[in-house]
């Protein structure tokens, strides 16, 4: 119901009767999802129709944050919101906290993230509250002294996030929040399009400054989409990389050579050297666990 209030307020605003090119809009999106590589590549092809943009990004919005509601991320209501860890630890989150915490002393948490930042195509905020929630548990620090540690993290989301976490800056959006329609139209204004993270130019070159000056570049999950890649492409030279992985399961042997190929020339000629792209058949876990000490030398 939260999305035909949202449409209704929307036509409000723009002072128009007819909802019904909004919900033909949706019926198109819903029809053509068999046929696209994503969510984002059909709203590209369609940047020019406003009401796809617009019912395309309320349909994330709703997606993601239902999403959530379901994750095992969102606490067990048996523990008092706390996360079960045994029941994740499969999890490459689960992965990354042992390698990041593994030499780490409680009350030096303002260093933690000092070597470390994420580039993710996720609409979601797991990333971010699985940090929080792991720093307290195994750091036994409270949950301000956490949040304050994981707001040191860069985390860049190209695509956009469905709003920031109640304790990060200008942040309102609790994870799996079931917002009202005047909420949910904010939240999903907070949804990019490929073109429009394109003309963000700001945000671009926080992106390739980052993979610019990265000794290592780690594909977790990672699709090697063409626009994700395009977006990763630096327009200049970057430091010269000691490691380049990526997981590559599902992905046949020939796209996995030109997927190295390209990965090659968005990092640039001279940052790492051909045949030394590793892009193993493995999970996000397996490949933390796999490559655990080339990673953290």
């Amino acid at each position: 119901m939260a999305v035909y209030w949202a449409v209704q307020e929307h036509i409000k605003k723009l002072e128009i009767r007819d909802s019904n090119p909004w919900w033909r809009a949706g019926r198109a999106i819903k029809a053509a999802m068999p046929q696209a590589i994503s969510i984002d590549n059909f709203m590209h092809t369609h940047s020019h129709d406003e009401h796809i943009v617009f019912m395309g990004n309320l349909g994330i919005a709703v997606c993601i944050l239902e999403a959530e509601r379901a994750s095992s991320l969102r606490g067990d209501k048996d523990r008092d919101g706390k996360l079960n860890y045994d029941s994740i630890k499969e999890s490459w989150h689960s992965t990354f906290v042992k390698m990041l915490l593994e030499n780490a002393q409680a009350k030096a948490t303002d260093t933690l993230f000092d070597n470390v930042s994420f580039i993710t195509f996720n609409y979601d905020r797991c990333i971010e509250l699985y940090l929080e929630k792991a720093l307290q548990n195994y750091l036994l620090i409270s949950e301000q002294e956490a949040q304050k540690a994981v707001n040191k993290l860069t985390v860049i989301h190209p695509y956009g996030q469905v709003g920031r976490l109640p304790w990060q800056p200008n942040g309102q959006v609790k994870f799996g929040a079931e917002p009202h329609s005047t909420e949910l139209l904010e939240i999903a204004k907070q949804i990019r399009t490929f073109t429009e993270r394109v003309e963000d130019e700001e945000m671009m070159a926080r992106i390739h400054g980052l993979i610019a000056e990265a000794e290592q570049v780690i594909y977790l999950g990672f699709s090697y989409g063409t626009m994700n890649l395009e977006l990763l492409t630096l327009p200049e030279k970057g430091k010269k990389k000691s490691l380049v992985l990526g997981t590559s399961i599902g992905i046949s042997d020939a796209n996995r050579f030109l997927i190295s190929e390209e990965i090659q020339t968005s990092l640039g000629p001279e940052a790492v050297t051909f045949g030394k792209i590793d892009l193993p058949p493995t999970t996000c876990n397996e490949l933390l666990r796999n490559y655990w000490r080339p990673i953290a030398r």
